[in-house]
This record gives C-alpha cells, structure tokens and sequence, in this order.
C-alpha cells in the first residue's frame, strides 16, 4: 500500500478509537480533542450508505463509459481481440482514474475510488478472458485467466489498499 494512505489510515483508526473511548466515558472532550490534532487525518471520506451509494454511482458511470464506447465502436464491427483491447485501454484508464482519485484529490473510503479501482480489475480480467477465449486457452486458458484475476485483484489490493467492507 501507498505509505501516504497507509498512514492516513493509521490516523483514521486512531481518531475512530478516540471517539469510542469518549463514547465509553473513558477520556473526556479535552483528551479527543488533542489526540485528534495529534492525529488529524487529510483524506476525503464519507462513511455507511453515502459511501455505498457513491460506489455503486462509480460503478455504474465506468460501466456506462464502457457501455458509451460499445455503442460507438458496434457499428465498426470490431473482432473479439479487438473488444479485448477496448476492455483492456477501460481498465487502464481506470487504473489512472484511481490513482489520480487517491493522490492529488486525496479520496480515501469515499466510495468513488472503490469503485473505479475494481471495475479496473474487472475490466483487466474480462479483457485477458475474451483475448485467451479467442485465442482458444481451454482450460489452460480458464486457469490463466483465474490466475490474472487474483494477481490484479492483489496488486490493486497492495498498491491501493481497497478495502471490502
């Protein structure tokens, strides 16, 4: 994970403690006021269904992008290792979405991210998929394609720290 997300998320964990212990009546206002200055946290972030709801916007609008270019590149009657690298060139303009929403604009569990983060993932595997069915892999081709998906879904996990939950 990016060492300036993985202190943010430090940072949040710590600040969501702090507000427990103020709830449990173990330190007083004064006390979380202090420790969340020591520990103040620079991310964007939303949280329950607000984030929810972002994410499932995201997923639909990289959908929708994806969906728009269909739609243009039907009438050219493209083969499948071309849609192959349609899906491909999506998934790498979601890897730079992600990146780009993550650093400069400094989102972190706002919803948006998640989404375009693994939709690039999805996007990436679908791609391999449709090039090795073309190519004919089998069910060498169903390992190697099982294979990609769990090495994408790793890497966007490491370099990006993309939780589940």
């Amino acid at each position: 994970m990016r060492p300036e997300i993985a202190e943010a998320d430090r940072r949040f964990a710590v600040r969501r403690a702090v507000a427990s212990w103020q709830r449990a009546g173990a330190i007083g206002p004064e006390a979380r006021r202090e420790i969340d200055g020591l520990h103040a946290d620079h991310r964007r972030r939303t949280g329950g269904w607000f984030r929810l709801l972002l994410f499932v916007f995201g997923v639909i609008g990289a959908q929708g992008v994806f969906g728009l270019f269909s739609l243009v590149l039907a009438a050219a009657s493209l083969p499948p290792l071309a849609w192959a690298g349609v899906l491909l060139a999506l998934a790498g303009a979601l890897v730079a979405a992600t990146e780009l929403l993550l650093g400069p604009l400094r989102l972190r569990r706002f919803g948006v991210e998640e989404a375009t983060g693994w939709v690039a993932v999805g996007a990436a595997t679908s791609g391999i998929a449709l090039a090795l069915g073309e190519i004919g892999g089998g069910l060498g081709g169903t390992l190697v394609v099982g294979l990609a998906a769990a090495l994408l879904a790793g890497a966007a996990a490491w370099r990006w720290g993309l939780p589940l939950t």
